[in-house]
């Protein structure tokens, strides 16, 4: 696949007009990845927005304990590192290959200076991010209702069973 036919398939990229998209596959690079190979650390800065193209990538934290958590399994065309690109803080989580991957990289500078020519593209990203946190949260929060821990009052959430939120709360560190 080439690097334009990737771009189209990411939201945000979809909106640019595929001259656009093309130009800018043109100036971009992929990367490969041998399995358990490290792609990105917990922490780290991030210096620019990672696209797979072919393979799994495995996103995880690790606790204080050593334990690792895998938040979710990546595969092609989705995208890695949009918050601490744009919150200029480190990766969230690491990413580690499952399977030899194969990795297109977008520097910082593309994404910025994209944004500017592009406004268009800044707001789909906003709104893909947005969806991101709407999703879990609207889940984690209608399960604490159905569970009697919480419950929504207009902008307001009350807390029903503080012992059981207090425990909720402690099993997800």
């Amino acid at each position: 696949m080439s690097a334009a036919d990737l771009l189209a398939r990411v939201p945000y990229f979809r909106v640019l007009p595929a001259r656009s998209r093309a130009a800018l596959g043109r100036r971009l690079r992929s990367v490969g990845f041998a399995p358990r190979q490290r792609v990105f650390e917990e922490g780290a800065p991030c210096e620019g927005l990672w696209i797979v193209m072919e393979g799994r990538i495995k996103i995880f934290r690790t606790s204080a304990g050593g334990r690792e958590q895998v938040l979710h399994v990546e595969g092609p065309g989705a995208t890695l590192g949009e918050v601490p690109l744009f919150d200029r803080a480190g990766y969230v989580a690491s990413a580690t290959a499952q399977t030899a991957v194969r990795l297109l990289w977008i520097p910082r500078r593309e994404i910025d200076a994209l944004c500017r020519r592009h406004p268009e593209v800044a707001l789909a990203i906003i709104a893909t991010m947005a969806r991101r946190v709407r999703e879990p949260l609207s889940r984690a929060l209608a399960t604490l209702a159905r569970e009697g821990v919480m419950a929504v009052r207009g902008r307001r959430l009350l807390v029903r069973d503080l012992k059981r939120l207090e425990g909720v709360a402690g099993a997800a560190r």
